[in-house]
């Protein structure tokens, strides 16, 4: 089962080099150790098999190693993108909160054309933070 995160997809062809690259997806735009350094497709293979860890194990129990293999990356890796295992809970629940509320907008588009035009409650709207 796919967490569904946007972007989907697996590994960099399975490399399992430390290097994460110079691309920054980070969330506050620097870069360094849990600033989103790396390969958009490793950051969202790690994300997509952090996910279903936290979710078999539960967050105490799902390890970096186990999440670094199942996503095909080495262990520093991981770590190269989301600097420690807390950060990368952060960052998927936001992932998976967001697409929730993509989705959430889609239907209400679809349901109430007019909608839109009404403004999301500062409770209820998405977020800038992770």
């Amino acid at each position: 089962m796919q967490a569904g995160f946007p972007g989907g997809g697996s590994g960099e062809n399975g490399r399992h080099d430390a290097d994460a690259g110079t691309g920054d997806d980070g969330v506050d735009g620097r870069s360094g150790p849990g600033r989103g350094r790396g390969y958009p497709a490793k950051r969202r293979a790690i994300m997509d098999a952090a996910a279903q860890a936290f979710l078999r194990e539960g967050y105490t129990r799902a390890s970096v190693d186990a999440i670094a293999a199942a996503a095909g990356v080495s262990k520093q890796t991981v770590y190269n993108h989301f600097g420690d295992k807390e950060r990368l809970l952060v960052a998927v629940t936001a992932a998976i909160q967001g697409e929730v509320v993509r989705q959430l907008e889609e239907l209400l588009d679809a349901a109430f054309p007019t909608w839109s035009g009404y403004a999301i409650p500062s409770a209820c709207a998405p977020s800038s933070r992770t």
